[in-house]
């Protein structure tokens, strides 16, 4: 992870013969996904776990520049 992308790569196997198979990429070997993000996060504190075979990631935000209005007099 970067602040405004995450990278994801992996590998897709062959199906094994007889596996009903629902739904799958085309491809069979290794991959590579970049998503960027909508807003800045800090990479360090990124987390990642399969749970019923969904990738689930978390990604703390990054601290928002704050801005002040100032009057000119």
């Amino acid at each position: 992870a970067t602040e405004n992308a995450v990278e994801i790569s992996g590998e897709v196997p062959e199906p094994l013969k007889g596996a009903r198979v629902v739904s799958r990429e085309r491809i069979v070997g290794d991959f590579v996904r970049v998503i960027r993000l909508p807003e800045k996060v800090k990479p360090e504190g990124a987390k990642a776990r399969i749970e019923n075979g969904l990738l689930i990631l978390e990604l703390p935000r990054a601290e928002t520049e704050r801005r002040v209005r100032i009057n000119i007099e």
